[in-house]
């Protein structure tokens, strides 16, 4: 286990080791949370795509079944629909969100790589979008969660 790597052979795109041995981050912390908001966006929109199939599924099940009596569709039931437009608004709310989020954060990056925008600048609004994603990935995958949930309740 003590096997030294030449410094030349070490691959120093954010940090380097100096010949002292001292270790140096390239990056500040504050850039180092872009990568933690574009993950973030990436995770929220597949609970969105989660939560879409899901609903397409339960409304399209509350269509097609036949129930009661009289022969009528799942879907024709008002407690049924109580559980599963909710949903729907959401899952389609949701969409528009995620689409304009990942449009200005892909606008913000390419201006900053593009040179249009001050480091200083990039990093006011990623401070505010990383406490944005923060907040909807644990609200939105909470919130998912329960819905999931009332779907598979319906099925």
């Amino acid at each position: 286990s003590q096997v030294r790597i030449p410094r030349q052979n070490m691959l120093a795109r954010w940090a380097v080791v100096t010949p002292t041995g001292e270790f140096q981050s390239q990056t500040s912390e504050p850039m180092a949370y872009a990568t933690l908001v574009s993950e973030r966006i990436a995770l929220v929109g597949e609970v969105f795509s989660t939560l879409s199939q899901a609903v397409t599924i339960g409304v399209r099940h509350g269509i097609s079944r036949i129930q009661g009596p009289l022969g009528e569709k799942l879907m024709d039931y008002s407690s049924h629909q109580v559980r599963l437009m909710p949903m729907l608004a959401f899952a389609h709310v949701f969409r528009l969100f995620h689409s304009d989020i990942t449009h200005g954060w892909d606008m913000e990056t390419q201006k900053m790589q593009a040179g249009q925008l001050k480091p200083a600048e990039f990093v006011a609004q990623l401070t505010e979008m990383h406490a944005l994603m923060s907040t909807c990935k644990t609200w939105f995958t909470w919130d998912c969660t329960e819905y999931l949930e009332t779907v598979r309740r319906c099925l």
